[in-house]
């Protein structure tokens, strides 16, 4: 690759493999009830930060930077799932979605240093964060619809609430929890099955002094 080829890329931060894997076998339950959707593979999840578009092979290195001296000031901090939600008109969900528990706004303030953080490189988002997990999106030209109404009574249906979920996961408390202890940028390569995501840089947060 030149420095005048591009990747389509954006930043990221990832689930745990075990909540992962638990919100892949969660599906499952639901999957054969929406053909009419595209469901995300577990190793696929996660939660962007900031869509990037079009970067050049030569911008890759400042992004990275960035990334870098931003996560050297973040301490590593727990997020949970927490609420169905869609994209789209209300009836004609569009994308299917769980949102993520952060009270302590840390996942939010982190977003906001990475907006500001690259600005200066001129990048500027096309819309405000909202964290989230992509679980599907709707397949083009295919019909089945599904409510947001009615998407929510599924995932309320099969999950119950936080509590069981977090007792499939082997956890205990009251939500299905993770660690985030790191971002990354990731390459995102189209194709007729979907998105396949490569992580080309990973930046580590700061070490927990105890």
């Amino acid at each position: 690759m030149t420095g005048d080829e591009t990747i389509r890329a954006f930043v990221a931060v990832w689930p745990s493999p075990e909540i992962a894997s638990l919100v892949g076998s969660a599906v499952l339950e639901f999957r054969k009830g929406l053909p009419g959707y595209r469901w995300v593979e577990p190793r696929n999840l996660h939660i962007t930060i900031e869509f990037l578009g079009n970067v050049r092979r030569t911008g890759v290195a400042p992004i990275a930077g960035v990334l870098d001296e931003i996560a050297s000031k973040v301490v590593p901090f727990e997020l949970a799932l927490g609420r169905p939600g869609t994209f789209g008109p209300r009836e004609k969900a569009k994308v299917l979605w769980v949102d993520v528990s952060d009270p302590e706004r840390n996942l939010s303030h982190l977003a906001r240093n990475i907006v500001e953080g690259l600005k200066p490189l001129g990048f500027f988002p096309d819309k405000d964060f909202v964290a989230h997990l992509t679980l599907a999106r709707k397949k083009t030209g295919v019909g089945g619809f599904v409510s947001s109404a009615g998407w929510q009574n599924l995932w309320d249906e099969k999950l119950k609430d936080l509590v069981g979920l977090a007792a499939w996961a082997g956890k205990t408390g009251e939500g299905a929890t993770w660690i985030v202890s790191s971002l990354t940028l990731v390459k995102s390569i189209l194709t007729p099955a979907g998105s396949q995501y490569e992580i080309i840089h990973e930046s580590g947060f700061a070490p927990v002094v105890r």
